[in-house]
């Protein structure tokens, strides 16, 4: 009888190391999965701080903007648009040009990419008639491939 008494409080014994273990491991995989959901967002909010970063080191300036012709634009006004890129700052994926008057503006554009102290001089179609304002923003790309746009930039002319 005293062999018994003495298996059964080894089993409740061993009973309660194991469900002690297997508290432990929800433990450990509950903790795995909110850090696997944070270090996401963290992730894209460090990617999201340092395009930011990037922007703020990007210097372009305004030029000129001059009525031309040019058989590309068809029946759309045409503009030479000159623009320079002061030194410092990353390398840019490119630059964005809206030209705009008091009603209407034109469809965004792709510049081109501006090296540091670089002036570039682009023809550019707009369907706004009799434009005189021109906003210019530099973008980057995130790493998923889609465009960051800086602040824009907007002149009169």
């Amino acid at each position: 009888m005293a062999m018994e008494k003495r298996g059964l409080k080894d089993k409740k014994g061993v009973s309660a190391i194991v469900a002690t273990l297997i508290i432990v491991l929800l433990v450990i995989v509950a903790a795995g999965i909110v850090w696997f959901v944070i270090k996401g967002i963290v992730q894209s909010g460090a990617e999201q701080v340092e395009l930011g970063q990037k922007c703020l080191e990007i210097d372009l300036e305004y030029v000129s903007v001059t009525e031309t012709t040019s058989a590309e634009c068809g029946d759309d006004d045409a503009y030479s648009v000159t623009l320079r890129r002061a030194s410092g700052g990353d390398e840019i994926e490119g630059v964005k040009v809206v030209l705009l008057n008091a009603t209407d503006s034109s469809e965004l554009q792709e510049f081109g990419v501006i090296g540091e102290l670089e002036t570039k001089t682009t023809t550019v179609c707009s369907d706004a008639l009799n434009a005189d304002k021109i906003q210019f923003t530099a973008y980057f790309e995130d790493s998923e491939g889609n465009p960051v746009y800086c602040q824009s930039n907007e002149r009169e002319f």
